[in-house]
């Protein structure tokens, strides 16, 4: 996902990778969710979803 979408947009998760469990347990592949808000850093941007506890690494998602 473009790591500069805006909060109220929606995103569509691709599955997390096989050592991020948290990402595989709550979210569920195909499916789109709304974003709330977007932590960009150095090395790697998490996004914050409506609704859904935690954050989740910017890679596991796709625009809509």
């Amino acid at each position: 996902m473009d790591i500069y979408t805006q909060p109220g947009k929606s995103v569509k998760f691709v599955g997390g990778g096989n050592n991020d469990t948290l990402a595989n347990d709550v979210l569920q592949v195909g499916l789109e969710y709304v974003v709330e808000a977007i932590n960009v850093q150095p090395w790697v941007s998490y996004v914050t979803l409506e609704n859904v506890e935690g954050r989740f690494n910017s890679v596991m998602f796709d625009n809509v």
